[in-house]
């Protein structure tokens, strides 16, 4: 395997984003090579699921040494390149950081299975109803978040904030305006503010790009905004 960072996976992909985003913003280049979930996608100069057996996205190589899951890279990034502003060594920050990747899944990754995943998946099982209460749910818990502090933990920006705002991205009108953000200021006024994070509108191209497409899908699903 080649010497440096090397990322398997698809930029439309939001826990793929937080890894390209936060490599992007601290100026450490990467090599990128696209994999769909499932392993499909453009031939690979290795089989991906030697790399990962789930088949899923994203996967880092760092020379011989293979990574998965999105929060762990994170970590690993952060510990590997000194990145102290956004995962400090004070014990009780970093175990706060820690709490919210650790929770991640299983409330603020809903926002991308329950309002984007149905239509860039069709033919699920999925149910509007039940997605509109999963996105309340999860939007609601972060609004109660950050009213508290500017940022998720506290006032300065952490992993925390780079993972999680790769989920709520996708909802904003600016790329696929999938949820009434309204009843959220708080998570409108923090989505601002993560604008400045260098690398923010580079990483986010791809979205853009495929803006079109999602609209497509949108108007011949006929599924309501959440």
């Amino acid at each position: 395997m080649p010497d440096g960072i090397t990322i398997y996976g698809a930029p439309i992909s939001q826990p793929c984003r937080a890894i390209m985003w936060a490599l992007t913003a601290k100026g450490i280049s990467y090599d990128f090579k696209m994999v769909m979930p499932g392993g499909r996608g453009a031939k690979l100069e290795v089989d991906y699921k030697t790399l990962n057996p789930t088949g899923q996205i994203p996967t880092i190589t760092d020379g011989d040494f293979v990574l998965r899951e999105s929060n762990a890279i994170l970590t690993y990034l952060a510990d590997k390149y000194g990145w102290e502003d956004w995962y400090p060594k004070d014990l009780k920050t970093r175990a706060k950081i820690d709490e919210y990747l650790h929770w991640h899944h299983n409330t603020p990754r809903g926002l991308s299975l329950a309002a984007a995943r149905p239509l860039l998946v069709p033919g699920g099982t999925s149910d509007p109803k039940r997605d509109a209460k999963m996105v309340k749910k999860a939007l609601t818990q972060l609004e109660g978040m950050l009213s508290k502090g500017k940022y998720l933990i506290g006032n300065s920006v952490t992993l925390a904030d780079i993972a999680c705002y790769c989920e709520v991205d996708q909802l904003l009108p600016e790329y696929f305006d999938l949820v009434d953000m309204s009843p959220y200021p708080n998570v409108l006024r923090w989505a601002r503010d993560m604008r400045n994070v260098p690398g923010h509108d580079q990483v986010r191209a791809p979205m853009l790009k495929f803006k079109p497409n999602l609209e497509r899908m949108k108007a011949s699903s006929g599924r309501p905004k959440l």
